[in-house]
């Protein structure tokens, strides 16, 4: 029954029964109607019993408290992910400013000698921004720059319906950039 709360255990799950009988047909009073619940057995008389009421109100008190518990749980969980992914991205971040300031370090302590090796290396083995363009007409370019995973995705994808094709096409010439600067970073780690 809705609306009717066990005043011993709170619980809404209750059943209505009549106490005896009138012998002329006349209806039940409401003193004469037992409600049972039917979680811990109390039996019980409608109406304004105070019992009941104190049940029904500090069972509703309860389901509230346990609302606003989860929610706030909820908002401290989202709070705490949140704060883990920007230290995540800080220290992404973090760690590309150090390889580039690494590398960079480097190629300053790099003697002459070593600064010319290096550039005819990326002369010869480096990858070409022409040859990027060529490629990107036929969707190849990312087997080119960054290996077969990402070319894959990419074919795949049909470049990003367009949207990444574009963009690629903006962004060419940072793209053979940061190839070549993993071509001159690996090498660097080589000799």
């Amino acid at each position: 029954m809705k609306g009717i709360f066990c005043p011993n255990c709170g619980s809404e799950n209750i059943r209505s029964g009549r106490r005896g009988k009138t012998p002329f047909g006349n209806s039940y009073t409401a003193k004469q109607i037992v409600l049972t619940c039917l979680k811990c057995g109390k039996q019980f008389t409608p109406g304004n019993d105070l019992d009941s009421v104190n049940a029904r109100n500090s069972a509703r008190q309860a389901a509230a408290a346990q609302k606003r518990a989860l929610m706030v749980e909820k908002a401290q969980n989202a709070e705490i992910k949140r704060s883990q992914a920007r230290q995540d991205r800080l220290s992404s971040e973090d760690m590309k400013r150090e390889a580039e300031e690494a590398y960079r370090t480097r190629l300053s302590e790099l003697s002459d000698e070593k600064k010319n090796e290096l550039g005819k290396y990326i002369a010869i083995s480096g990858k070409k921004t022409s040859i990027a363009y060529m490629l990107l007409l036929f969707s190849l370019h990312r087997f080119y720059l960054n290996g077969p995973a990402i070319g894959i995705l990419f074919l795949v994808t049909f470049g990003g319906i367009g949207i990444w094709w574009l963009y690629d096409a903006i962004t060419m010439r940072k793209l053979v950039d940061r190839a070549n600067d993993e071509m001159a970073s690996k090498w660097l780690q080589s000799n």
